[in-house]
C-alpha cells in the first residue's frame, strides 16, 4: 500500500545578507500571488523573481524570491 506525502511550500528571501524563511499564507495561491501578498511586508518583493528550488525529502517545496538590487551611479 502506497503512502501519500503532503507537499508543503516554503518561501525565502535574502534580507541584509541573511535568509528569512516565510510561511505559505495560502497553499491554494500561486507563487506569484504569494509574492503579491508578502510584498505588503517586504516591498523589495515587488520586482523580485521567483526561483523554484525543488522538493526536499520531507516534502517541502522551496521557493526563493530573488530581489533585483539596483545601484545608483
Amino acid at each position: 500500500m502506497a503512502t501519500v506525502q503532503t507537499i508543503t511550500r516554503q518561501f525565502s528571501i535574502k534580507v541584509n545578507g541573511n535568509y528569512i524563511v516565510l510561511e505559505d499564507p495560502n497553499p491554494e495561491l500561486s507563487a506569484d500571488e504569494v509574492k503579491d501578498i508578502l510584498s505588503n511586508h517586504y516591498p523589495q518583493l515587488l520586482n523580485a523573481k521567483i526561483e523554484k528550488k525543488g522538493i526536499d525529502d520531507n516534502g517541502v517545496e522551496s521557493y526563493e524570491f530573488l530581489t533585483i538590487a539596483g545601484t545608483k551611479g
